[in-house]
């Protein structure tokens, strides 16, 4: 019976990390004096071959990035749609000339934050 309960322990204890990895919450934030940034995201995201845009994003997942006072925040919308929303404007599946630069900022972050080659094309 107690290594029925030691197994039953084991267990749950790895569903319990297996489960933590899945909607895995990560935030990287520099503040160097000068500028203050911020990237939070969650979810699986995937990027494009140039690495200037969002081409997939799981279900409830998100990008939150935040420089001095811009922001820009990607969300897939209940259609799987990438929807864009740069500077409390409203949300929008284009972005914009600030939104580029926002987005392309992010995701050099994040690439560098995960060990990953940031591209030089474009």
């Amino acid at each position: 019976m107690k290594k029925l309960q030691i197994l039953f322990l084991a267990l749950s204890l790895s569903l319990i990390a297996a489960s933590c990895n899945w909607g895995r919450h990560n935030t990287i934030s520099i503040h160097d004096g000068q500028n203050s940034i911020r990237v939070e995201y969650t979810g699986r995201i995937g990027f494009a071959e140039d690495n200037k845009a969002v081409v997939d994003m799981s279900p409830n997942g998100y990008l939150k990035f935040r420089k001095n006072d811009e922001e820009l925040n990607v969300e897939r919308n209940k259609a799987g749609q990438i929807m864009y929303e740069v500077n409390d404007e409203r949300a929008n599946p284009v972005l914009n000339e600030d939104g580029q630069r926002l987005l392309a900022e992010a995701i050099k972050m994040i690439l560098k934050a995960q060990g990953r080659r940031v591209s030089r094309r474009g």
